[in-house]
């Protein structure tokens, strides 16, 4: 493993299991270098802004901040391929530019529908990435998965409604990663 694939990983690691410590004798073995090493990867990740921090004690280790960091962004080919491309299409993105969209989107069996939606934000997990927006259609607040969007035309009507995090029905540690617009 070279040095920038064991820097992230390192990241990774210490996100996966925060707020619990690792030592760096424990990482030098997961990574199979030196504990020496793994001290000057931490320092180099502590300096490039990474919030690592060490706990003292003989059950101390290295932490990682988690509401400081945010997961990584895990798009499969065909969600990223969809996005960029409907993003180079629109010249931008129409959540910042706070445009009302009207999506081509399929449901879960393939239907299509038209949807007049008021972008709010985007959600994401492990296997998929929504748009978070109010649905004319529906009336209500509804998130689309973003690989289930067929096309996106920007209308000129720019987007009022504001989204209060109350509204979600979603944990305030899972909202503090949310990217609302």
């Amino acid at each position: 493993m070279n040095r920038t694939d064991r820097l992230y990983a390192l990241v990774e690691e210490l996100r996966a299991v925060s707020p619990r410590p690792r030592s760096a004798r424990w990482l030098a073995q997961r990574f199979e270098v030196s504990a020496r090493t793994i001290e000057r990867d931490i320092a180099a990740l502590q300096a490039s802004g990474v919030p690592i921090w060490a706990e003292p004690g003989r059950t101390g280790g290295y932490v990682v901040d988690r509401a400081h960091t945010l997961p990584p962004v895990n798009l499969t080919a065909g969600e990223a391929v969809a996005m960029a491309v409907a993003l180079h299409r629109l010249g931008g993105t129409p959540v910042a530019a706070r445009r009302v969209l009207r999506l081509r989107y399929a449901d879960r069996s393939g239907a299509d529908s038209s949807r007049d939606v008021e972008p709010l934000g985007y959600l994401g997990n492990s296997r998929h990435w929504y748009l978070l927006a109010w649905c004319r259609l529906r009336d209500e607040l509804r998130c689309f998965r973003t690989d289930r969007i067929r096309s996106v035309h920007p209308l000129a009507e720019v987007v009022t409604r504001e989204l209060d995090p109350a509204d979600l029905d979603i944990p305030d540690r899972v909202i503090s990663r949310l990217s609302l617009v």
